[in-house]
């Protein structure tokens, strides 16, 4: 192969366009390349071979770089504005700066051109005037048809992503009915209760008072679309009063084996979360560590002025774990990027601590 062309595809494997826009740029632009050849050197362009062949490849080198130029340009503005109220700001950025680069890329290499007489070409500022007002007016509308692309696949992304929430949304209900019926919980809190009828019949009675708050909420936490809040969410002060219910089971069962502190400020007692997060992360603690009388478990939850809830428990791991069948801490890490965002969960920890924070939902 010719040294020519070889280089030329070299560069091109470089270069050449990897996104939609891209290519977009690829497929239209080379049409032109006739027409200017001629608009160039006029009949020269069409009756001498020579002057063809090698126009045409100047014209291709030069049409790759405004290829990979707009192509770069555009990619650039859609990260400086991606989202999609930024349009305005976007579309006149892309237009501005692809308007500067043809005119300008253009303009030099006419004047380069003209300066080598180049298969006898002669600037023409009346007639080269035109070429850049075409040639800009094609960038102009393929930018525009960009523009038309990137909204639509912004348009599918966000389809993707709804598709996605309902799936987890349904799987979600799908883990708290199986909740609600969780044989191991159940059969540990009747032991429980077994125990007490004998031993302490009023502490029974509140139990059984505690044991039907916490099954009223566990039946009702699933109904998320009958929930008026945004995206399903509950408020803060809901998941603390079932928490109380279901810390007195926890404590019934295990004794002084689990130490519960509770801090919310009142102010961030009606901002929202996630239905059941904070038994999960409270069932999260129990199933990776020992709770004994001896070695206590103690779950700190307190919010913070930054809007966090934190869950903290001391770290003291057990070899195996206890089978508690709720949805884990992963499982709400992906409801919560896709119900309210990415970063909603941060998750740190030590030798001593394991601490989630979760960013509460202004409601």
């Amino acid at each position: 192969m010719p040294k020519l062309p070889r280089a030329v595809l070299a560069f091109w494997n470089k270069v050449r366009p990897k996104t939609v826009l891209g290519r977009m740029y690829l497929y239209t632009t080379p049409w032109g390349i006739p027409f200017y050849g001629y608009v160039y050197w006029g009949e020269t362009y069409l009756h001498s071979g020579r002057v063809f062949v090698l126009g045409t490849w100047l014209f291709i080198v030069l049409n790759v770089l405004c290829v990979a130029g707009g192509s770069y340009l555009t990619t650039l503005t859609v990260k400086w504005f991606p989202e999609p109220q930024q349009a305005p700001q976007r579309v006149g950025t892309n237009l501005l700066l692809l308007v500067l680069f043809i005119v300008v890329g253009t303009r030099q290499t006419m004047w380069l051109m003209d300066a080598v007489h180049l298969f006898g070409y002669h600037y023409r500022p009346r007639q080269d005037f035109w070429v850049l007002v075409s040639v800009a007016v094609v960038y102009v509308l393929i930018a525009a048809l960009g523009e038309v692309v990137y909204t639509v696949s912004q348009w599918q992304s966000t389809q993707l992503e709804a598709q996605q929430l309902a799936k987890q949304q349904v799987q979600a209900q799908l883990d708290e009915v199986k909740q609600q019926v969780n044989p191991h919980f159940l059969f540990n809190s009747l032991n429980s209760l077994s125990v007490l009828i004998g031993e302490d019949p009023k502490q029974a009675e509140r139990f059984v008072d505690e044991m039907a708050k916490v099954y009223r909420y566990l039946l009702q936490a699933h109904r998320t679309t009958q929930l008026t809040t945004p995206a399903g969410l509950t408020t803060l002060d809901a998941e603390l009063r079932f928490l109380q219910s279901y810390a007195y089971l926890l404590r019934t069962r295990y004794g002084a084996g689990i130490e519960l502190t509770i801090q919310a400020a009142e102010a961030d007692r009606t901002s929202g979360l996630l239905p059941l997060t904070l038994q999960t992360l409270v069932d999260n603690a129990i199933r990776h560590n020992v709770v004994s009388t001896a070695k206590p478990l103690r779950i700190d939850i307190q919010t913070t002025s930054a809007g966090l809830l934190r869950v903290r428990n001391t770290r003291q791991k057990r070899s195996v774990r206890v089978p508690i069948n709720r949805e884990g801490l992963s499982t709400l890490q992906s409801r919560y990027h896709l119900l309210t965002g990415p970063d909603r969960i941060r998750v740190e920890a030590d030798e001593q601590q394991f601490s989630v924070s979760v960013q509460l939902v202004p409601l």
